[in-house]
Order: C-alpha cells, then structure tokens, then sequence
C-alpha cells in the first residue's frame, strides 16, 4: 500500500491514463446538475432532480428514495463508499432561503404540516456528514447509509478554475462544470478506446445496475451506456441555488439542454437566457439567444427542452388500481 501511495503522489495522471487505456472514455459526459448535493443525489438515485427532491445544497437526499446501491445490496453485493458523500447537509449553517413570514391575523400550521411533503430531514439520521456529529465521542454512521455497508467520510469540491475569470460555481453552466471525465473500466469487456457517445450523472448507477443482471426499480430514469442500439443524442442538466447570485438579481434556477453542437440554457424570472453554438464558439463567449439568425436553432432547441423535461416527468410511485 506504501508503494501504491507514493506512486499516487509522484505520478497521479499515470494510473487515470493506465486505467484509460483498458477502458472505455466517454468525451461527452455531463452532470445531471452542476450544483454537489443534486448531482451526487442523480448519482445514487438515477433520477434528475426534479424527481428525487434535492433540488439544490441544503436538502437531506430523504430515504424514501430508493437508490442503485439498495438494488446492489438486495442483490447480495457487499457496498463500501470511500470518498465525499454529501447525500446530507455537512455544513452545519442555516439556509440562506428563508421561510415566508407569517401575515398578521393568519394562522400558519407547524411540524410536518407546514411544508406540503411531509418530511422529517431535520431528524438526526438526516445529519450524520454534520461537524456536530463527526466531532462526537466516536462517531459512526449508522448502516445501510442509503444502501452502503461500509463508509469512510473525506471531502472534495470542484469548481471553476479560472474559466471565464471565474472562480466559484454560480448560475453559469458553461462546459468547465457540466461537462466532467468518465471512465468506464469493465475486466469482462473488450470495448476499450475514447467514446463520442453522450450520458450523463444518472446513466452510472443504471449501467452498474444492467451489467450486475439486476433490473431497475420503478421511476428510475437512467440510461445503461452500453447499451446497444441508437443512444441519446442530448441531456437535460437542470440547476438550483439557495441565494440570489451577481449579475442576475435573482436566485438561480436554470434549465439547460446540451446536444452535440448547441447549449440552451432557461433561468426562471428572467426574460434571456443562453443560446451558444459550440462548435465555432467552444468557449462559450458569444450568446447567440437574441439573434435572429439563431431564431429556428432557438425555436427548435427549445421544443427538445419542453420534451427533455416531459421526457423526466416523475413516474414513481407505480400505480395500484386502474382508478
């Protein structure tokens, strides 16, 4: 293990580049949300985020999710996850969204009534990655942690990395924090090389899922890459943040469709949005969503948004009787 580390330190992209070799890279992989906490929500539950409710940081992932890695267990695998959950707050600090005030001379319900899902996610088993709970005398997370076994907590985060002279993540969902790095490494497969086929955050766990021969729960919207047969040809990637951001004015909610040429990008309460053209304009610098030259392209992409959102409609729960 000595050796491996310091091998790691000395040379880390040698071992990504000798896994890459053996294995199938995806160039057009994105995130289902560029945000932690909704990405890594898809990751688990093979749903967007419209579906498994963590809209943006600061929402617990609820355990009446069921997740890939629960089919896994039901399936007698053994689960560990060593790395940056973040299925649960780890902050410790207040929303920046606040609740309405109540009006004068109206009466607003408390507990469970006052939201309309009711939820208890500010249970204590809805704050285990908490510094409150790690600085306790010897803490342990409960298992099965969302189907997990055995788990190992450290930390990580991804942002810009001067792109755009930006640093920090935002309302922006350029290419630098939607489009990330995916390989697929398979000892029972010959399929090796670099792969143009587009998927997304969601697809992983259903992949995982079909090459282990178990078959998806209900509602479950994820895609097995392998898969034969035409594959998608765009990916609806949707993000949400808790405080309003610089240069917009309000607070970010923002629906984005990617193909292999265009990005189309809706935010709620404004009257613009992003229209870029990819190919001639890889950086991103020229909005194209006013101009009339891009007027079909616009009409169009936004048509495959409306279904891409229809397309993710929540199918879960399965239905009981025909009425």
């Amino acid at each position: 293990m000595s050796l491996i580390n310091q091998a790691i330190r000395r040379h880390p992209w040698k071992l990504i580049e000798a896994l890459a070799e053996r294995s199938l890279a995806f160039d057009r992989f994105y995130v289902t949300s560029p945000v932690c906490m909704p990405n890594r929500a898809s990751l688990m539950t093979c749903r967007m985020p419209s579906g498994h409710g963590v809209r943006f940081n600061g929402i617990p992932l609820s355990k009446r999710n069921g997740t890939f890695v629960d089919l896994l267990r039901d399936a007698g695998y053994d689960i560990a996850l060593i790395g940056k959950s973040h299925q649960q707050t780890f902050t410790g600090i207040p929303p920046v969204l606040p609740r309405p005030e109540t009006r004068p001379g109206l009466h607003r319900a408390n507990g469970e009534l006052s939201e309309a899902v009711r939820n208890d996610l500010t249970s204590p088993d809805d704050r285990l990655e908490e510094p409150s709970f790690w600085a306790g005398e010897s803490p342990a997370v409960p298992t099965p942690f969302y189907g997990v076994d055995h788990f190992e907590l450290v930390t990580g985060h991804g942002d810009h990395l001067g792109d755009h002279q930006l640093l920090f993540k935002g309302s922006e969902q350029y290419e630098q924090i939607t489009r990330v790095p995916f390989i697929w490494a398979d000892p029972a497969s010959d399929r090796r090389g670099r792969c143009d086929r587009i998927g997304q955050t969601l697809d992983i766990g259903a992949t995982f899922l079909e090459r282990a021969r178990i078959e998806q729960a209900w509602g479950l919207q994820g895609r097995d890459l392998m898969a034969e047969g035409s594959p998608p040809d765009s990916v609806l990637i949707q993000c949400a943040h808790q405080a309003p951001m610089d240069g917009i004015g309000v607070r970010p909610n923002v629906h984005s469709l990617r193909d292999a040429r265009y990005r189309i990008s809706v935010f709620e309460g404004l009257q613009w949005g992003e229209l870029y053209e990819l190919e001639t304009d890889p950086a991103e610098l020229c909005n194209l969503w006013d101009d009339p030259g891009a007027a079909a392209q616009k009409a169009r992409l936004l048509e495959r948004l409306l279904r891409a959102e229809l397309a993710h409609t929540e199918t879960a729960p399965a239905l009981v009787a025909r009425a």
